[in-house]
């Protein structure tokens, strides 16, 4: 997944609601961010 950095503010809450679903797998995403 490669967001855009337009999105980076958006998906600061989009990310927060992920990790509740992958949980564990989200935290390279987290670190993505």
């Amino acid at each position: 997944m490669t967001p855009l950095p337009k999105l980076l503010v958006v998906n600061k809450q989009f990310t927060f609601l992920v990790s509740v679903r992958y949980g564990t797998e989200n935290k390279h995403v987290l670190d993505f961010f």
